[in-house]
């Protein structure tokens, strides 16, 4: 009885030891091909990152202290491109507008003015040059002649100095004889008056050509005194032309300032009235917060949300897995706002690696593959993986280690 109880308990164990072998071959190897044969992604993890809207809501600030002069949307309201949705007003900036208007056309007239009387002066100063240079011609002119007359007049007087030695030694002869009785008187004093009328006529000459040479130091003299009086009134034209061309600069620099100014006052005035950039619906109008119309600079006015919201995903990765990340990887991300057992992953691409770092981290944008599963907003905060590769899990464990070891 003893035997059969040993031997009964050795088949027992025997078996037991059996399967468990087997099943223990069975786990190993439904291991190793699973270790072979599935594959697992291969990914970097995002820890953080945030959704951002593509075309984010528009907000319209008071450019200036302003009153609202009307209120064209209301709160919620959709609105079309181009439509007009509040008209501000400031009293002062169309006050300053108006005065570097008139500010303006003043200096223009002024400017005009100044230009056409530097042109008449301009004028005066080329007819001015244009007087002395007749002025000069015909002096040159003068003494021309002068030169001639008194040149004729020394011939003559040459001629006549001849003729009176002649008509002298005559006198004196014929004096000499009337003395001795043998010439008449009457021959006497013919001989007389021939001497003293030809001695007259070298006086005149003599006079005549003194009288030229007094015409012509006094042409000199009035040419000198007419030249000073042109040179002076010349540069009394040139000072004058001189001053009003500093006075045209001035007036033209201060005419631009004030066009700038009032270009300047025209984009503020513009800036009056509020204009829809695209379509969306009014999310925030002022007067729903407000019991007053006056806005003080800086302060909300309107703001705006476009209809077609397109989102895409920023999310910071280490500076260490940044040669990891590459344009048009898969990337799954995971919302904290969502529960994704419940709701799910989203889908993405990677789109863009930064370069440089924003804020001490590197970072990527995700676009983010369109869902109808939950509605996005911006700032939502998510996590989740950029996908590399997937890899047999040998692979991807051999890489891992790798990879840590390097």
């Amino acid at each position: 009885m003893e035997q059969s109880k040993n031997y009964s308990y050795n088949i027992t164990e025997d078996r037991f030891t059996t399967w468990f072998f087997r099943v223990l071959i069975l786990i190993t190897v439904s291991v190793l091909v699973l270790f072979i044969s599935l594959k697992i992604n291969d990914s970097v993890a995002i820890r953080e990152g945030e959704i951002i809207a593509k075309d984010p809501q528009i907000d319209f600030i008071a450019p200036y202290d302003v009153q609202i002069k009307s209120i064209l949307v209301n709160e919620g309201q959709e609105v079309a491109q181009n439509d007009t949705l509040l008209i501000l007003e400031n009293l002062q900036l169309e006050d300053q507008k108006a005065k570097a208007s008139i500010e303006a056309n003043l200096l223009t007239e002024k400017i005009q003015s100044i230009s056409e009387l530097i042109a008449a002066k301009s004028k005066k100063l080329t007819a001015l040059l244009n007087g002395q240079s007749l002025s000069q011609n015909e002096f040159d002119l003068n003494q021309s002649q002068l030169d001639n007359h008194i040149s004729m007049t020394k011939e003559q007087q040459s001629l006549l100095a001849e003729r009176l030695e002649s008509s002298r030694e005559k006198f004196e002869g014929d004096s000499i004889l009337f003395h001795k009785g043998m010439l008449s008187r009457y021959e006497y004093m013919d001989a007389k008056d021939a001497y003293l009328a030809m001695k007259e006529k070298v006086a005149e000459l003599s006079n005549i050509s003194r009288q030229f040479a007094g015409d012509k130091m006094l042409s000199q003299n009035n040419l000198n005194r007419t030249s000073q009086q042109l040179q002076v009134a010349k540069l009394e034209l040139q000072e004058e032309i001189a001053y009003l061309e500093q006075n045209l600069i001035e007036h033209k620099s201060q005419l631009n300032l004030t066009k700038q100014s009032l270009s300047n006052l025209e984009k503020e005035l513009k800036m009056q009235y509020i204009i829809a950039p695209k379509e969306g619906n009014v999310n925030f109008l002022f007067n729903t917060r407000q019991s007053t119309n006056y806005i003080l600079k800086g302060g909300m006015l309107i703001s705006l949300i476009p209809q077609s919201m397109d989102y895409y995903a920023k999310v910071s990765i280490p500076e260490h897995h940044l040669p990891l990340i590459n344009v048009g990887q898969k990337a799954r991300l995971k919302l904290s706002a969502f529960n994704q057992f419940e709701f799910g992953a989203l889908e993405g691409k990677v789109s863009f690696v930064g370069e440089g770092k924003e804020n001490e981290s590197f970072f990527a944008l995700i676009e983010i593959v369109k869902n109808e599963r939950f509605a996005l907003k911006p700032g939502y905060q998510l996590r989740g993986e950029i996908i590399q590769d997937r890899l047999p899990v040998y692979k991807f464990f051999f890489r891992k280690i790798f990879r840590n070891a390097s």
